[in-house]
């Protein structure tokens, strides 16, 4: 599910996190989310969230994907994040959840969720 993975990084890129075009894109309309702050996000308050941010002083770093195909059109990904500040500072750790619907030959994330996790290694 290399498309997934792909997408999946294009929306943690911090340019693309401004871009409300590729957010439309992305963004299923029904999207929700359970924030790493416990917090639910539609995907109304997502889109004005983050092209509201004035700018991000830290990247994200993503590993370990799996794939999981639940049906032609649903699919499930997880993996783990970190964010990285330029200073070579981790935080965050993350383990993430995100369930991707195929319409038209097109995914769109239709639910994501972020859980505090314990640090792991990280692998560059």
């Amino acid at each position: 599910m290399e498309i997934l993975e792909h997408l999946e990084r294009k929306l943690q890129n911090p340019k693309n996190r401004y871009d409300l075009k590729v957010l439309q894109e992305l963004l299923h309309e029904d999207f929700e989310e359970i924030g790493y702050s416990w917090n639910t996000h539609t995907r109304e308050s997502t889109i004005a969230s983050l092209t509201q941010e004035i700018t991000w002083e830290s990247s994200i770093h993503s590993q370990e994907y799996e794939f999981h195909l639940l049906s032609n059109e649903l699919s499930q990904v997880i993996y783990k994040s970190v964010e990285k500040w330029a200073n070579w500072e981790y935080t965050r750790y993350t383990k993430r959840m995100s369930l991707w619907i195929q319409e038209n030959n097109t995914w769109k994330l239709r639910y994501h969720q972020a859980t505090p996790t314990e640090q792991f290694e990280i692998i560059l």
